[in-house]
C-alpha cells in the first residue's frame, strides 16, 4: 500500500479502483482479516472464488518528526500502553500471542508509563449510532452490484472508460490538514491516559467497521483506585462505556500531542515515533475481498 500510493496520483487512483485486495491470514493475531471479515484461509478462498468485495477505509497518519512521510493503516493506531507493547513485543516474539497480555499487564499494572498530553479531534457530525459489527447493515458497500457484475474484473479491454477512485486526494497527502478541518471544528481532550485508539476495524473497536467512513477514537483515562476498580468490573461485564474514565466517539480526523518525548505509536503493530501525530479517515480507498 505503502509503495501503491507513491506512485502518480492518476496511475494509484485507477489501481485502486480497478485491482481488489485480499489477504490470507497467517499472523500472531490477524487482526487485519478479522476485521475485514476474512478470519480463516477458507473464508478468503471463498471470498476470492465468490468475488465477493467491499469498500475498505484507511487511515493516514504522519509524525512531526517525519511530516514528509505518510503512513498507512488498516486496523488503527493505539497511543499510551499500546505503544509500549508495540515497542517491546519483538523482545517477547518467543511467546508467541502471550506476549500481548503479558505486556498488557507489565504496562498497565505492574510497571506502568506515564502518558499526558493533549488529544485533538474533528467529530463525525451527527455521532451514528454505536451498533456492532455483524449487526450493521452492509454499510459502504453501495457498488456491490457494480462489482459482482464485472466493473472490477470484467471490464470491457476495448472500453475508453477508465475506472478512477473519486476521493479526495488531501486526506493522503497530507492528513488531518487544517485547510480542510478549520480550527473551529477541533475540540480537545487535555489528561493522563492509559491507552488512546484510533480504530478502524473490530474487534480493536467494539463499534468499528471497517467501511463506515468513520475513526472510532477510544480514549482511556487514568483515574482513582475506587474508579479504575469500578472501571475494571464495567469491562468484565462488557458495559466499560458506562465508566466515566472512558469516551468512545466517531470522528473524522484527530492529532495526539503527548508530554513525553519518547512516547511512540503503534500502527497496525509496528513503531511510530516522533510526535505529535496526525491522523485522518480515507472513506472507501481500496476494495477487500470480504465476505461483510
Amino acid at each position: 500500500m505503502n509503495g501503491l500510493l507513491t506512485r502518480p496520483e492518476h496511475e494509484w487512483r485507477e489501481i485502486v479502483a480497478s485491482t481488489p485486495i485480499s489477504l490470507i491470514s497467517a499472523g500472531t493475531q490477524n487482526a487485519f482479516g478479522t476485521g475485514a471479515g476474512i478470519p480463516t484461509v477458507n473464508a478468503a478462498l471463498y471470498c476470492i472464488l465468490k468475488r465477493k468485495m467491499r469498500p475498505l477505509d484507511v487511515v493516514t497518519a504522519v509524525s512531526a518528526a517525519n511530516p514528509e512521510v505518510v503512513h498507512y493503516s488498516y486496523c488503527g493506531l493505539g497511543w499510551g500502553v499500546a505503544g509500549d507493547i508495540a515497542a517491546e513485543s519483538e523482545r517477547y516474539r518467543w511467546m508467541g500471542t502471550l506476549r500481548y497480555a503479558f505486556l498488557k499487564v507489565k504496562r498497565t499494572v505492574v510497571l506502568p508509563k506515564k502518558h499526558s498530553g493533549r488529544v485533538r479531534y474533528v467529530l463525525t457530525e451527527p455521532q451514528p449510532p454505536l451498533l456492532r459489527y455483524d449487526d450493521y447493515p452492509d454499510a459502504g458497500a453501495l457498488d456491490q452490484f457494480e462489482v459482482e457484475e464485472g466493473t472490477v474484473y470484467d471490464m470491457d479491454r476495448f472500453s475508453q472508460q477508465r475506472k478512477s477512485w473519486g476521493g479526495i486526494a488531501g486526506s493522503i497527502s497530507s492528513p488531518a490538514s487544517r485547510k480542510r478541518y478549520p480550527d473551529f471544528l477541533w475540540k480537545e481532550d487535555c489528561s493522563n491516559y492509559v491507552v488512546v485508539g484510533v480504530v478502524n476495524i473490530t474487534p480493536d473497536g467494539a463499534y468499528s467497521h471497517p467501511s463506515d467512513g468513520n475513526l472510532d477514537l477510544i480514549l482511556t483515562r487514568k483515574g482513582s483506585l475506587m474508579a479504575t476498580a469500578k472501571l475494571f468490573g464495567l469491562y468484565v461485564m462488557g458495559k466499560e462505556l458506562q465508566s466515566e474514565l472512558i469516551s468512545y466517539l466517531k470522528i473524522k480526523a484527530v492529532e495526539i500531542e503527548p508530554d513525553q518525548p519518547d512516547d511512540c505509536m503503534n500502527i497496525d503493530g509496528e513503531v511510530l515515533e516522533g510526535g505529535p501525530w496526525r491522523m485522518e479517515v480515507v472513506p472507501s480507498l481500496f476494495k477487500v475481498l470480504s465476505e461483510k
